[in-house]
């Protein structure tokens, strides 16, 4: 994050987030029919208001409030490792010496291939590789192993779908062009490539429908006040009883759902906006007595830090 943008979010106070504000960013953010990152990443504020049955003044002042807080700081354009022949593996692992998780992290952050870090609360971090096999992934780790092999950590492989399409030099273009500002109009694209608005429309669409791109905020989470952002990890003992589950857990606290980082058939990330600590147990407990878990975590987020564009061979195109 940069650090004049995070030297002017810190004058800004914190904003009490309600459900209206956490259903707006939802459905921003998240496919929820596909339990993944948004296809339509153009989505307008007027589809959000008819979708949540309020207007689009409302949708857009309170995406502006979210601004005025420090707490949105602008949206970012992802691009699916898989694009590169890329694979993509999650470590989570504690750390138990004190000061040692902020030594790790740095030097996470450092290593080429790391495209996200989580921290959350207590001794616990995570990180989100892009690597070509296990061999490299191995070779990624090295600057860290010292630290890691002394630790429990947990893999979780493949967070990113498949890519089957192959992409044209257009289709870089309206990438290179939307790095900056995703929700560019769909006629400053069309003018900026020389291509006209129904093409610039039809060839996102591809792109977004295919699973090339998607959109996630830029947030400070520590300018939320009155709610605890929380990841629940879900490990199922058979694929086949996941997408029951997952019902069971929407319909329990689906009024504080996020976003859905992870496909994976065999596990289950899940990102919750909750009003207390006291209901993240809940969802522990709760989730941990479920038929068909084996094994689910709560852990209550302290920073998520993108590192897409620094370390990633994202600047192969241009």
């Amino acid at each position: 994050m940069d650090r004049s943008i995070q030297s002017r979010s810190k004058e800004k106070r914190a904003l009490p987030v309600d459900r209206l504000d956490i259903r707006i960013l939802r459905e921003l953010v998240a496919d929820v029919s596909r339990r993944s990152l948004q296809s339509d990443i153009r989505k307008s504020y007027a589809i959000v208001a008819q979708k949540l049955g309020t207007t689009e003044n409302t949708v857009r002042n309170r995406i502006d409030s979210l601004y005025a807080a420090g707490m949105i700081l602008g949206w970012r354009l992802g691009i699916n490792p898989t694009v590169f022949g890329y694979q993509t593996s999650f470590l989570f692992f504690d750390v138990s010496l004190a000061g040692e998780k902020e030594d790790v992290l740095r030097k996470f952050r450092a290593i080429p291939g790391v495209l996200w870090i989580v921290d959350y609360f207590g001794n616990t971090a995570g990180v989100l590789i892009a690597h070509k096999d296990d061999k490299s992934l191995a070779k990624v780790l090295e600057p860290v192993r010292s630290i890691l092999d002394s630790k429990v950590y947990t893999r979780v492989n493949n967070w990113f779908p498949e890519v089957n399409i192959h992409l044209t030099e257009t289709d870089w273009e309206i990438i290179k062009s939307l790095r900056k500002n995703p929700r560019k109009p769909y006629t400053d694209l069309a003018g900026e490539l020389g291509i006209s608005v129904r093409t610039a429309r039809r060839r996102l669409r591809r792109l977004t429908r295919n699973n090339v791109l998607f959109i996630f905020p830029a947030v400070n989470l520590k300018k939320l006040e009155g709610a605890v952002p929380t990841a629940l990890a879900v490990f199922y003992s058979d694929s086949n009883v996941k997408s029951e589950v997952e019902r069971r857990i929407m319909s329990k606290f689906g009024e504080f759902y996020l976003f859905t980082p992870s496909p994976e058939a065999m596990y289950g990330a899940y990102i919750f906006i909750l009003p207390n600590l006291a209901t993240a147990d809940e969802m522990r407990v709760w989730t941990n007595s479920s038929p068909g878990v084996i094994n689910a975590s709560v852990r209550p987020l302290v920073d998520f830090i993108n590192l897409l564009d620094e370390s990633f061979e994202f600047r192969a195109k241009g």
